[in-house]
């Protein structure tokens, strides 16, 4: 199934004003793909989840599955849910707690009066590993089984699109990380085409076969997780992937006796190279580095920025250590392998101009 996103907008009308929580969304889900949209409390990714169910309808634009529309305001055309042939994971589970985990997976054959009805709950427990939980009620499940099963009910119904809208935001971080395993081998097992709606972009870069990163209802980048990481379309996308955040300072480029100088942190650093034409002399602009990318007390090279820091603080993540630097006038994170450095340390910050990131500063900062 191909999903396809055109021109798409969603306003809510209240006694006072008209709220716009999606705007031009224009957007095309490949069948069988695994799809991420991803973005902050209020971005409008739940409710273009909705859009894509039927359950809200478009203010404008057009929904089309395989290249036959279901929703087109212009045409006052609105097809259902039941008549898109989707199935939808909420993150309340929504479990009958009077019915078995048999039949609160079986309660959409029973519905709709399909065949093979044992067979196919069978076959759905079978894929989610809770066989042996077909007698139990929901109050016996762990979070975890509850979440399964509403999973299994999804599935068991063999819709053409799957919709899942954060559903394991309530489960704890050992768990989350398991079943977010599980669920991307059933999807790939199944083939259904899925859009996962989700907040924490390490879920989204793990998930996503690609991910749609959205902001007060817009869609900013659409791109694999390593093209979203390495080549973020602006300084939103650039701030909200990556854990730790990237580093964003405020720097300039200024013309030197010598070539061009990259001014930052209070401190003129003599830049390898011409100076880059998007990037007028002496106009502000935000520098990004990723904390990974910052070099510490690296050898002598010609092609690095160099800068003087010292170490503020300092917190031990296991493989890895997080350090918190003052250069200048500006502070910087670092993520480093080693556990030499301690609080107070002097010491050198490299920066490595291939790694750098440039936005302009008319670009909000998340």
């Amino acid at each position: 199934m191909i999903i396809r996103l055109e021109k798409l907008s969603k306003r809510f009308e209240t006694r006072s004003r008209s709220v716009i929580a999606l705007e031009g969304i224009d957007l095309e889900v490949a069948s069988g793909e695994l799809f991420v949209l991803l973005g902050p409390s209020g971005s409008g990714k739940s409710t273009l989840l909705n859009l894509i169910a039927g359950l809200e309808r478009p203010f404008s634009g057009r929904i089309l599955f395989d290249r036959q529309p279901v929703a087109d305001p212009a045409r006052k055309l609105h097809l259902p849910p039941r008549e898109r042939n989707v199935a939808m994971v909420f993150q309340t589970y929504a479990l009958y707690p009077h019915l078995s985990v048999f039949d609160n997976i079986a309660f959409p054959l029973k519905v709709a009066k399909e065949p093979d009805q044992e067979d196919r709950v069978k076959a759905a427990a079978g894929m989610l590993k809770i066989q042996d939980l077909l007698s139990a009620r929901p109050a016996e499940l762990s979070g975890g089984q509850r979440q399964r099963v509403a999973i299994a009910r999804a599935v068991v119904r063999r819709p053409r699109v799957l919709l899942l809208d954060e559903p394991l935001s309530n489960l704890d971080a050992q768990l989350r990380t398991s079943t977010r395993l599980e669920l991307k081998t059933l999807q790939e097992d199944l083939g259904l085409t899925t859009i996962y709606v989700t907040h924490d972009q390490q879920e989204a870069m793990s998930l996503g076969q690609r991910v749609a990163v959205l902001d007060k209802g817009r869609l900013i980048q659409v791109a694999p997780p390593e093209e979203l990481y390495l080549h973020p379309a602006d300084e939103f996308v650039a701030s909200f992937i990556g854990s730790p955040p990237m580093n964003l300072v405020v720097a300039s480029f200024v013309s030197g006796n010598k070539g061009p100088l990259l001014r930052l942190a209070g401190q003129d650093l003599p830049w390898p190279g011409p100076p880059r034409p998007d990037l007028a002399p002496g106009t502000d602009f935000r520098l990004g580095i990723r904390p990974e990318d910052l070099l510490l007390n690296p050898a002598e090279d010609e092609n690095l920025l160099r800068l003087p820091g010292r170490i503020l603080a300092r917190e031990n993540l296991g493989r890895e250590v997080l350090l918190k630097l003052q250069a200048g006038s500006e502070e910087f994170l670092a993520l480093t392998g080693s556990k030499d450095f301690q609080e107070g340390d002097r010491l050198t910050l490299g920066l490595d101009p291939a790694k750098l990131h440039f936005f302009p500063l008319s670009q909000a900062k998340y």
